[in-house]
């Protein structure tokens, strides 16, 4: 037996590791003698017998449990007292844990229990300390992309603009356009000026999905976007690097960025084979930078007093008109970001960082609010994201607030618990411009 141990035994009473153990006695009377017992689950008449008996030998280190039908069954020390409070520990384990609870100093038990039992408390140790540093590491700004995204090819901006319904002339078919607008009202709750209006300011469109073989074949898309000169602060000039586009598979809805890296295999129509031929010819690092989403956005990007981020590009169109984005008059003063597609706080800080730090360093921005859905990812952008046997990734909130020291403010917008995102809480309540602004006072964002 190690010294440490034979220390711990010698110190501590029957008493001392009952309280550590989470079963402290209730003696008679003193602190020896009879007690309650602290095993009721071995008793037949529960915890209500004076059971138990501290016997006055040594101090207070020795004791004998009288309860059940076999009297005098179970007896002994500190070492066995803490051996039927914790069955499951291994011998290791139980010596490092009284050793700890005597505080008697490093544990120097030789045995191989022992060496396990330190071994797998390194390990842990060692553990935390990563995911500390992984924590650490991600809460970091990170260094600034040299030159903004690549745009996207003319191929595939033709291919998002005849989403609008308009032919290589220019003209406008009023009847699949119209059909377009009635679809978008129906889906989304949103009247018809903001239709038309995101329509021909290139804020959505509905073009062909990128393996479409019929001109039914189509879905709503949405550009991407990051500043042309990332370096300056500025964002007057945007670089498109492409589009975000929802299709359906089976019952559900799924999103795909175009352009996108193909396999060779997978290219049929004559638009995945140019992605495909794209790709090979503009192989930046391997393809990744041509292939890395951005975020949507819109509004001011001269003055906003603050900018709103949310999940989705829909949620970002409906917070932008329903402030009143859409109306004629003087452009709000907010600037809306939807992040379906980019990859994590740090691509976005990469690219839109120096934006919001020249923002914040001229006092221009008031907060950041973050409009989370409430779901798992929504979570993740308030909370932070972790994973069975993956790193965890620290919050959205967390990596701005670190970063660029202003205030970040998040709801989920759970008034009367309606739907799961802002389109569906503006569908089913109808709010008015003024109304939405009074709920940006209620957040302290003006």
């Amino acid at each position: 037996m190690g010294a440490g141990l034979q220390a711990a035994l010698d110190r501590l009473t029957i008493a001392e590791v009952a309280e550590a153990a989470g079963r402290p006695l209730r003696f008679v009377s003193g602190s020896m003698g009879l007690c309650t017992s602290p095993f009721p689950e071995y008793h037949e008449n529960g915890d209500k017998d004076a059971s138990f008996f501290v016997t006055p030998d040594n101090g207070g280190k020795g004791w004998v449990n009288y309860a059940g039908k076999n009297r005098f069954k179970q007896k002994g020390g500190a070492w066995d007292f803490a051996r039927e409070c914790f069955p499951d520990m291994t011998r290791g384990e139980l010596a490092v844990w009284l050793v700890d609870t005597a505080g008697t100093g490093i544990f120097d038990e030789k045995s191989p229990e022992a060496r396990a039992a330190q071994k797998r408390k390194n390990e842990e140790s060692a553990r935390l300390k990563r995911l500390q540093d992984q924590r650490e590491k991600g809460l970091k700004m990170p260094a600034f992309a040299s030159q903004g995204g690549i745009p996207w090819p003319d191929f595939v901006e033709d291919r998002f603009r005849n989403g609008s319904y308009s032919n290589s002339r220019g003209e406008v078919k009023l009847e699949d356009y119209n059909q377009a607008i009635e679809r978008l009202m129906e889906e989304r709750g949103w009247p018809y000026d903001w239709c038309d209006a995101a329509f021909q300011s290139g804020l959505i469109s509905r073009p062909l999905l990128p393996w479409a073989s019929t001109e039914k074949q189509r879905g709503w898309a949405f550009p991407v976007s990051c500043p042309a000169d990332v370096m300056s602060g500025e964002a007057n000039r945007l670089t498109t690097v492409g589009y975000h586009q929802r299709y359906e598979m089976g019952e559900g809805k799924q999103w795909i960025f175009v352009p996108y890296a193909i396999a060779t295999n997978k290219a049929r129509t004559g638009f995945q084979k140019r992605l495909l031929g794209y790709r090979n010819g503009y192989d930046l690092d391997g393809g990744a930078k041509m292939i890395e989403p951005m975020p949507f956005v819109v509004g001011d990007r001269e003055q906003p007093k603050f900018v709103i981020v949310t999940e989705g590009q829909w949620d970002a169109l409906t917070i932008y008109g329903a402030l009143g984005g859409f109306e004629d008059g003087d452009p709000i003063p907010v600037c809306v970001f939807g992040l379906r597609g980019v990859k994590n706080a740090g691509h976005f800080l990469r690219y839109w960082g120096p934006w919001l730090m020249r923002l914040q360093m001229a006092k221009q921005l008031s907060a950041i609010c973050i409009i989370a859905d409430r779901d798992t990812a929504g979570m993740a952008l308030v909370k932070g994201r972790s994973e069975p046997g993956k790193l965890p990734e620290p919050a959205f909130k967390d990596v701005l607030e670190r970063n660029l020291k202003t205030r970040v403010v998040c709801s989920w917008l759970s008034v009367r618990g309606v739907g799961k995102d802002f389109n569906d809480w503006y569908k089913a309540l109808g709010p008015t411009v003024s109304e939405m602004w009074v709920l940006l006072k209620c957040w302290k964002l003006i």
